[in-house]
């Protein structure tokens, strides 16, 4: 995440960045409900430089007009929900996983085109130099956040039966697929029903997992086993590692007070 913290203001000096002919984003946070953004917001900046824009809480009229998206890039994390981003404002061309088509890319042939035009998703096909006839553009009615390329998209969601990525073919889902970034995370957490086995019963579920796979825009080839050891981490497991490590550390250290400060450094890099 970028540490520079700035406000927008739409000038000619200070215009978003745009990648072709589309606005790049910083940071996209897929919260489940609003009553989640106010705890973000609070976080990021009691404890974080940057700035933050609350999504989710713009009226459905202002969030569909045009700059909301040269808004939205003006801010180095924006927050919103499952269900603003299912918004139906904007249609938005889709490739054959699922992903928005962006930029000039975003035509008929999916390699881009002179006139501009879409072939919508069961309309007459466009004929082309060889006598053949393409198919139809596939085209979803999504929000104006999918005209973004977003440099990193983050996803919250529950395990259980309350999830939203874990459901292929929803409309939450499908605009979660939709959303373009070069990089994708998802964040799962207890469900306050869920069982003391729901992690288990998720690695178990080959349903789930491909669901995720595609949420996270994995190769379609990878094996099951490969995600849950290389993509799949528990954060609760890793914390109390590190906890029993830094214990285990401050103890041995306690015990030989000889050690002088650059040789513990030795080999050590600050993370922060």
């Amino acid at each position: 995440l970028s540490s520079t913290r700035r406000r927008y203001t739409p000038t000619a000096s200070n215009a978003p960045p745009k990648v072709d002919d589309y606005l790049a984003g910083g940071t996209l946070i897929v919260l489940r409900g609003k009553e989640d953004i106010g705890q973000w917001e609070v976080a990021l900046r009691e404890y974080t430089s940057l700035s933050c824009f609350n999504h989710a809480g713009m009226q459905s009229m202002l969030r569909k007009l045009p700059n909301t998206a040269g808004k939205c890039a003006g801010f180095d994390v924006v927050l919103t929900t499952y269900d603003a981003i299912k918004s139906k404002e904007v249609t938005v061309p889709v490739d054959s996983a699922g992903c928005a088509i962006l930029g000039s890319n975003a035509s008929s042939n999916g390699k881009g085109g002179e006139d501009g035009w879409l072939t919508c998703r069961g309309g007459s096909g466009n004929t082309q130099s060889d006598g053949g006839v393409s198919a139809p553009q596939k085209c979803h009615q999504l929000s104006v956040l999918h005209r973004m390329s977003w440099f990193r998209v983050i996803f919250m969601d529950v395990l259980g039966r309350k999830g939203f990525l874990t459901k292929p073919g929803t409309a939450r889902a499908q605009a979660a697929v939709a959303i373009n970034s070069k990089s994708r995370f998802a964040f799962f957490e207890k469900d306050e029903e869920a069982t003391s086995k729901a992690e288990a019963k998720f690695k178990d579920d080959r349903r789930q997992l491909r669901s995720i796979m595609v949420a996270l825009q994995l190769p379609d080839r990878m094996k099951l086993n490969r995600l849950i050891s290389s993509y799949i981490i528990d954060v609760s497991q890793v914390g109390k590692m590190n906890e029993a490590n830094g214990l285990d550390l401050l103890s041995s250290s306690s015990g030989d007070e000889s050690i002088s400060e650059n040789d513990c450094s030795d080999g050590l890099t600050d993370p922060w």
